[in-house]
C-alpha cells in the first residue's frame, strides 16, 4: 500500500527532510523502490553507509499497517509532496518534509494566505488586533495560517472563523493529540472551515524540539507573516526570520516604546519588516487591495452624537463601564443602554465582563 510506504521511510532514523527528497527521485518518487533496494542502490541514491543500513534494517511492513490503522482511525489524511494538493509553499522548502499528516482541508493553492503569530501572553490589544485583523483579512478571501498555540494564536484563527474564513493550524505532534488541550473546540472547529496539518505522523508526542521546526512550515505555507506582539527573544521571531529567508514578506505591528510585548516587533521594523498599521497594508502587499471590503459596509446604523462621544473615549486598550459612565458624565442607565446598542451594531466590543473597546474600523478612523 502507497501510504505505508510513505509511513515506512520517512519513519526511519536518521532519514531526515532533505535525504528523503535526495533520494526519492532515484527510485522515481517511489518509497516502495527504497524498499527493495540494495545497499549499492541506495548509497548512488544519496544515503551514507549509516542511513542506508538503517534503512535495511528496517523492513517491518507490520509496524507500519498499524500506525496506518491508527491514523485511518483518527481521521487523520496524508499527502505526498509529489501531489497536486500538496502545500506549494512547503513543496518548494529544501527542508520541507515530503508527507505532510491533515485533518479537515489542505490549504488551497490558489488563494493568498497570511501567517498571524505572535506571544502566548498577550495584552488586550494584541488579542484584539490579531482576531480583527483576521476577521478582516478573511473578509478579503485570505486564508490564515498560524499554530494553534493560546495567546496571538488562538486569537488569529477564531477571527478567521468569525468572519466564516478559512484558517489552518500547524501542530507540533501527531493528530491524534490536540496540543495545547484547551484548543480542543478549537481544534475541531478548524477541521470543518480550515483544517489542521503536522509533519508527524499519528502518535508523535508533544516535543520542544518539534516547534521551532513546525514554524518553518508556517511561514512556507503563507505568501506573508505578520507579527502581532513578540518580545525581543520569541518564537514568533523564529517564524519571521524563517518567513525572511523564504522570500516572504514579513509585516510587524508596532506598539507603545515601553511595551516589553512589542520589543521584538519594533526590532523586525528596524531590520526591515514592513510596519503594519492597518489591514489594508498586508493586502496591498499581496495586490488584493481591491478586496478589502471595513465593516462600514455592513450597513451600520446612523451614529448618533452620545454614540459619538462614548467611542471617543475607547480605543485598543479595554475600558470599564463604571470609567466610560465616569468620563462620559452621561446617566448610568443612559450608558448602559448606549453600550448595548453600540456593541449590536458592530461599533464597539466586549472583551472581557464590562470592559469594552473600538471595533476595527473605527480604530482605523
Amino acid at each position: 500500500m502507497k501510504e505505508r510506504d510513505w509511513l515506512w521511510f520517512t519513519g526511519i532514523d536518521g532519514i531526515g527532510a532533505r535525504t528523503a527528497r535526495q533520494m526519492l527521485p532515484f527510485f522515481d518518487y517511489d518509497p516502495e523502490g527504497i524498499f527493495r533496494a540494495s545497499e549499492a542502490e541506495l548509497l548512488a541514491a544519496g544515503a551514507d553507509h549509516l542511513q542506508a543500513a538503517a534503512i535495511l534494517a528496517d523492513r517491518d511492513p507490520g509496524r507500519y499497517d498499524r500506525l496506518l490503522q491508527r491514523q485511518q482511525e483518527n481521521g487523520i489524511h496524508m499527502s505526498f509532496y509529489t501531489g497536486k494538493d500538496f502545500p506549494r509553499g512547503i513543496k518548494l522548502l529544501e527542508d520541507g518534509p515530503v508527507v505532510l499528516y491533515w485533518k479537515g482541508h489542505l490549504p488551497d493553492n490558489s488563494r493568498k494566505s497570511v501567517a498571524i503569530v505572535g506571544t502566548r501572553n498577550c495584552t488586550a490589544y494584541g488579542s484584539e488586533m490579531a482576531r480583527q485583523w483576521a476577521h478582516t483579512l478573511s473578509e478579503a478571501g485570505v486564508q490564515i495560517i498560524s499554530g494553534l498555540a493560546v495567546g496571538i494564536d488562538s486569537f488569529a484563527h477564531r477571527g478567521a472563523l468569525d468572519a466564516g474564513g478559512v484558517t489552518f493550524g500547524l501542530e507540533g505532534c501527531g493528530l491524534d493529540i490536540c496540543y495545547p488541550s484547551q484548543n480542543f473546540r478549537l481544534f475541531l472547529e478548524m477541521q470543518q472551515k480550515g483544517g489542521v496539518l503536522s509533519e508527524y505522523p499519528a502518535g508523535t508526542e508533544v516535543k520542544a524540539q518539534h516547534f521551532p521546526m513546525r514554524n518553518r512550515l508556517i511561514s512556507g505555507i503563507a505568501d506573508a507573516v505578520l507579527v502581532v506582539e513578540a518580545r525581543e527573544k520569541s518564537g514568533s521571531l523564529i517564524t519571521a526570520d524563517m518567513g525572511n529567508d523564504q522570500g516572504k514578506e514579513i509585516f510587524a505591528m508596532p506598539g507603545r516604546v515601553t511595551d516589553e510585548l512589542s520589543a521584538g516587533c519594533h526590532r523586525l521594523i528596524r531590520e526591515g519588516a514592513t510596519l503594519a498599521s492597518r489591514p489594508a497594508d498586508i493586502l496591498e502587499g499581496l495586490d488584493l487591495s481591491t478586496q478589502l471590503e471595513l465593516p462600514l459596509s455592513m450597513d451600520h446604523a446612523p451614529i448618533s452624537e452620545a454614540e459619538r462621544r462614548i467611542l471617543s473615549l475607547l480605543d485598543t486598550t479595554p475600558k470599564s463601564l463604571s470609567r466610560i459612565h465616569t468620563e462620559s458624565k452621561l446617566p448610568l442607565d443612559e450608558v448602559v443602554n448606549l453600550v448595548i446598542s453600540m456593541e449590536l451594531k458592530g461599533y464597539i466590543r466586549q472583551v472581557t465582563k464590562n470592559y469594552f473597546i473600538k471595533t476595527l474600523f473605527f480604530q482605523l478612523q
